[in-house]
């Protein structure tokens, strides 16, 4: 055990258990950990509630193995002390994405049943216990985002094609009472092509204008309602049927230049202003192939021509960013970051590498409108890194994903970070 022993944490198993202080600059929180991939994590309810691939749960510090307790792809930490709380709805497959709404916590995945009841990818449990509720509405396919929309209703995105029996391809509307909304919007492929470049259409992330009157959806596609758009598109949230002309086109074609495999073109994650639309995943051409941007890329919301201040991208996918203030964090599968690669590139390299650019190893902070490279530097290791990034409050945030170490210490999969040791 590193020197600076705080303190000891009663555990959940009534054992217990020392946690390790850290104090490193980019150090995070102590926190239990988990054994496998966190998915989603969310802040509510003086809690962290978490999603994913893992199984179990064990303290700051500890090595594989070592104290783990039971959690079965869904878990909540303190969000204060990090210790492991008893809220355990015992999922039997992976959870893509969580949303707490006061006393519920919706859980969304490929799963088909939660604390031993059937649910068929989509549940809501308590969000003190773990009870399973009655909200049960079925997608034939995976879920992988649900988010609380601004009229009350949840939205969601996926692989799948019904939602409770009734057509719905890759977006779906869900009252909290489980009834599907009579919004549709048809997500789809372009037909002709091997995968990739065209795969298999998904949704990956949903967010709201700030009038709450329009819905933005990224992921996978390049058909919405029969219109071309590729990877990112926009709908009113009143009428689903009308594609709106907000465009980033974020497409390559296959045999990418600088690319050691063909592109698929995925955004993992949008975040709305009241201005800009920021998205992180993995591209590298955009707006009708005029434009490039590895990996990250800001627009305007009237036409998605990309702003012509920010410059920063990087040479890995970038599934995971979040806004903290004017600081613009990304995770992801990259080692260098750098305006080189950016949507307003600084010179003729097409690439970020050890010589033009910063080295950041799988998360970094930028400035959010120039995308000037920020000291922070919590350098999590693993091939891929981070996979989600969330905001909490008092300036708390938490990284999720592949990582088994980040800032200088062993911290698996999971990390919360404080204002104090952010940016």
């Amino acid at each position: 055990m590193r020197k600076g022993v705080a303190a000891l944490v009663l555990a959940v198993t009534g054992t217990l258990i020392p946690t390790v202080a850290h104090a490193g600059a980019y150090s995070p929180d102590p926190s239990y950990q988990a054994n496998a991939i966190v998915r989603d994590a969310k802040f509510a309810n003086g809690a962290i509630y978490l999603g994913g691939e893992f199984t179990s749960m064990r303290p700051a510090g500890a090595d594989l193995g070592t104290n783990e307790v039971t959690r079965n792809h869904a878990a909540a930490i303190d969000a204060g002390t990090g210790a492991l709380l008893p809220w355990n709805p015992n999922v039997n497959g992976t959870v893509y994405s969580l949303v707490v709404d006061g006393g519920t916590v919706y859980l969304a995945g490929q799963f088909t049943s939660v604390n031993g009841v059937a649910r068929k990818n989509l549940a809501a449990v308590d969000a003190t216990t773990g009870a399973v509720k009655s909200w049960s509405p079925k997608s034939s396919g995976a879920v992988r985002v649900i988010v609380m929309g601004p009229n009350g209703n949840l939205f969601i995105g996926g692989g799948f094609g019904t939602v409770s029996g009734l057509t719905r391809n890759r977006l779906a509307e869900v009252t909290p009472s489980g009834s599907v909304t009579s919004w549709s919007v048809n997500v789809s492929q372009v037909t002709g092509f091997a995968c990739p470049p065209r795969c298999p259409p998904v949704v990956f992330t949903i967010d709201f204008s700030s009038d709450g009157k329009t819905v933005y959806f990224g992921g996978h596609f390049g058909l919405v309602n029969g219109v071309p758009r590729n990877e990112v598109a926009a709908v009113p949230i009143a009428d689903g049927s009308t594609v709106l002309a907000w465009d980033p086109d974020v497409y390559a074609d296959a045999n990418c230049p600088l690319c050691t495999t063909n592109e698929t073109s995925r955004v993992y994650h949008l975040i709305i202003t009241s201005t800009k639309a920021y998205m992180c995943g993995g591209f590298w051409k955009v707006y009708h192939g005029t434009r490039r941007a590895y990996n990250v890329l800001v627009t305007n919301l009237t036409t998605g021509e990309p702003d012509p201040v920010y410059s920063a991208g990087n040479d890995g996918d970038t599934p995971g960013c979040a806004l903290r203030g004017n600081v613009l964090y990304f995770g992801g599968h990259f080692n260098y970051v750098g305006k080189i690669c950016s949507q307003n590139p600084g010179g003729g390299a097409t690439k970020c590498t050890v010589d033009n650019s910063t080295t950041r190893h799988h998360v970094a902070a930028v400035d959010a409108t120039t995308g000037a490279v920020l000291a922070w530097d919590a350098n999590a290791n693993s091939n891929h890194g981070i996979w989600s990034i969330e905001t909490g409050p008092n300036g708390q945030m938490a990284f999720t994903g592949y990582f088994t170490r980040i800032g200088g210490y062993k911290q698996q999969m999971i990390a919360k970070y404080s204002d104090s040791h952010l940016i």
